[in-house]
């Protein structure tokens, strides 16, 4: 059952298998960098259908941590 594709919203999964969101506390200034690049690509080579990436602040003030990302 988990190795069969799932579609959602018109995009289709390759199976049934998801990483929940994790904070890493790698954040620069609030931008990802080469961690981020490597930690979730390495997951998506890993065989995940979907990645939820971590918490994202919409505002300095509404970061959890210091090095959480931000936009």
């Amino acid at each position: 059952m988990l190795s069969k594709k799932l579609t959602i919203f018109n995009k289709e999964l390759r199976n049934r298998i998801g990483m929940p969101p994790m904070d890493t506390l790698m954040g620069n200034d609030g931008f990802a960098n080469d961690f981020h690049i490597q930690h979730y690509g390495s997951r998506s080579y890993g065989g995940y259908g979907i990645i939820i990436v971590e918490s994202t602040a919409i505002s300095k003030e509404g970061k959890i941590r210091e090095k959480d990302l931000g936009i």
